[in-house]
């Protein structure tokens, strides 16, 4: 009678570890290794985490020049890691670098425009000619301000120290916007030879006064420009 007893008191104890020990062995294989899904694109990422029973969620995008956009970065879980089915997976995926726009340099010294465009990571092309303002005064630049970057470079002409005479540079190959500026602020008159007023991306084929020739900015200055299409340059 007392053995009897004592098997009924402990059914419960053992029926309750043999549910503990079943469940456990249950939950442990039902466990999925997280698969690596860090630089393949999202739309891989989906396909191969769906065929382990985990889901993705964006959670992060950053800016990167070099990858695609929707290059996975980083990934929650880790790669490798044992999670339960139907979990999510939570990725950083890359983004392209919005363009951007470029400064107004114009009248800036050149201490400033250097410390400008190094914090932007901008490269600078710096030339310093002569002219009537003062020395390091920035009196052009290309590309013009507002004007959305395609490649973080500008070139900036700065003041030289005060001259009269000046040795004319070559335009030959340059746009034509870029010419127009720089001698503009020289306050230099610009006559314009153009053969095909349709014509698109315009540059300079030839100039007078030729490049090496002597100005002198005590007196009033003309350039001649011949302008052609750039693609037949």
């Amino acid at each position: 009678m007392k053995t009897v007893s004592r098997i009924a008191i402990a059914t419960p104890f053992f029926g309750f570890l043999l549910g503990y020990f079943v469940t456990n062995w249950l939950m442990q294989k039902d466990e999925v290794v997280t698969p690596n899904v860090i630089g393949k694109s999202l739309q891989e990422s989906v396909v191969i985490l769906s065929h382990n029973n985990l889901s993705v969620r964006l959670l992060y995008e950053q800016e990167d020049s070099v990858l695609p956009s929707g290059t996975i970065l980083d990934q929650i879980p880790k790669p490798y890691q044992k999670v339960k089915p139907n979990q999510n997976v939570f990725v950083t995926v890359s983004k392209r670098e919005s363009l951007a726009q470029v400064p107004d340099l114009s009248g800036h010294q050149y201490n400033d425009v250097v410390a400008i465009t190094t914090k932007r990571g901008i490269e600078l092309s710096a030339y310093f000619i002569t002219s009537n303002l003062p020395k390091g005064h920035a009196i052009a630049q290309y590309p013009q301000a507002g004007a959305l970057f395609e490649r973080k470079r500008m070139t900036v002409y700065f003041s030289a120290a005060q001259n009269t005479l000046c040795v004319m540079p070559s335009f030959k190959d340059h746009e034509v916007k870029e010419v127009e500026e720089f001698l503009q602020a020289l306050n230099i008159t610009i006559e314009m030879q153009q053969d095909n007023p349709e014509a698109q991306n315009l540059r300079i084929l030839d100039q007078r006064p030729q490049a090496g020739s002597i100005i002198d900015f005590s007196h009033k200055n003309t350039v001649q420009l011949h302008v052609v299409d750039g693609a037949h340059l």
